[in-house]
């Protein structure tokens, strides 16, 4: 960083004739008298360009190598917190340098800023925060951990709030002449089970739902079906992938997310 302030002093150097022209007050007295000899003082086009990319040169080098730098001191400590991971038997997936699977999570990295990103079924629970230590990316996954189990709905009144709003939507569907009305469009069944969860918030049957992100309805469908065979006979309720060209229009949700050890799944209907 250090070489990185005197080459930046150097470019400051380089341009201190140019930057000159700028303070001239054309409007004075002396004005033209001082353009003039300021204009006198600029180097030719030649030797100013020669500089420039000389001096451009270094610091780019410079840039790359501080980059470099912070990739290496970046991966170091998150290697630490997934060795810790590791240890205290947490499933691991690396996908990428910058993406990996961790537990119930997806964690994006930022090396050179230091940063990471906590998402659920590609939800952003938490956004990017920089980070010094493993032992910080440690304390925030567990925070995160413990994000998600606050923002657990009681198993069954959720069974009871889905099977609620998927036959009111089927029941719609039906009156309009829905061709297939008992498939229903994942995103309308999630609005519905808000919706529902919220009238059962003032009959007082649970707590009103203090964040209603994405993820958090995500996570306890994901919950749901690792229940599934806990679910009341008759209000049992599938899910639908739906065709290719669905999936590009963005009519699906993202869903299996509880371990890395699954992939990824795309839903686009929900039918009993």
């Amino acid at each position: 960083m250090e070489e990185l302030i005197k080459l930046y002093k150097e470019y400051q150097q380089i341009s201190r004739p140019y930057q000159a022209l700028g303070k001239i007050k054309l409007n004075g007295s002396d004005g033209l008298e001082k353009l003039e000899r300021a204009l006198g003082e600029l180097p030719s086009g030649e030797v100013f360009c020669r500089s420039i990319d000389e001096w451009r040169k270094k610091i780019m080098l410079l840039i790359e190598a501080e980059k470099n730098r912070r990739r290496e001191s970046f991966g170091k400590l998150f290697s630490d917190f997934i060795r810790n991971q590791r240890e205290l038997g947490t499933l691991v997936r690396e996908f990428s340098s910058t993406r990996w699977r961790v537990g119930p999570f997806e964690i994006n990295l930022r090396p050179v800023q230091s940063q990471v990103k906590f998402s659920y079924d590609e939800e952003s629970v938490m956004n990017w925060t920089t980070v010094s230590t493993g032992e910080d990316i440690n304390r925030l996954y567990s925070r995160m951990v413990e994000k998600l189990k606050k923002n657990e709905i009681p198993w069954l009144v959720f069974c009871d709030a889905l099977w609620e709003a998927y036959e009111y939507l089927k029941k719609k569907q039906e009156i309009n002449n829905v061709h297939n009305y008992r498939s229903v469009p994942s995103k309308d069944l999630i609005r519905e089970t808000i919706v529902v969860l919220y009238r059962y918030s003032l009959d007082r049957k649970i707590v009103r739902l203090k964040d209603e992100s994405p993820w958090v309805f995500r996570y306890n469908l994901d919950l749901y079906y690792a229940r599934s065979q806990d679910i009341p006979e008759g209000k049992r309720i599938s899910r639908e992938a739906g065709s290719q060209n669905e999936i590009r229009q963005d009519k699906g949700i993202i869903l299996n997310g509880l371990s890395a050890n699954e992939d990824y799944k795309i839903f686009c209907y929900f039918r009993a």
